[in-house]
C-alpha cells in the first residue's frame, strides 16, 4: 500500500518521524500477523461497522483511503507505544536506576 506517504500526519518524536524512533525500553514480543488481520484492526479501530468491514474485504474502499487508515491506526499505536516508553524512561530516571 505504498499510494499513501509513510508519515501524512506528521507524528514525530524530538523532531523524528515516530516510526524511525526507537523504543528505549522496548521489548520484542515476536507476534507477527497477516496484512488481513493489521486491515481489520485498523477498520475496527477506526469505527467500521461489520457492514463496512465487509465492504473494506471486498476491496470497495480505494487503496489510498484503506493505506491512510493503516497509517493512522499504526501512528495511534505508536503514539501510545512512545508514551509509555517516556513515562518509564522518566521514572527510571527518578528513581536514580
Amino acid at each position: 500500500m505504498s499510494s499513501a506517504p509513510r508519515n501524512p500526519f506528521g507524528v514525530s518524536r524530538h523532531g523524528q518521524p515516530i516510526q524511525s524512533v526507537s523504543l528505549r525500553g522496548g521489548v520484542d514480543t515476536g507476534i507477527a500477523y497477516s496484512q488481513l488481520y493489521a486491515e481489520t484492526d485498523a477498520a475496527i479501530a477506526a469505527g467500521a461497522t461489520l457492514d463496512e468491514l465487509q465492504k473494506w474485504y471486498e476491496g470497495k474502499y480505494p487503496k489510498w483511503f484503506r493505506a491512510l487508515v493503516l497509517v493512522w491506526h499504526t501512528s495511534n499505536i505508536l503514539i501510545s507505544q512512545h508514551k509509555e516508553d517516556a513515562v518509564a524512561q522518566a521514572s527510571k530516571k527518578k528513581s536514580g536506576k
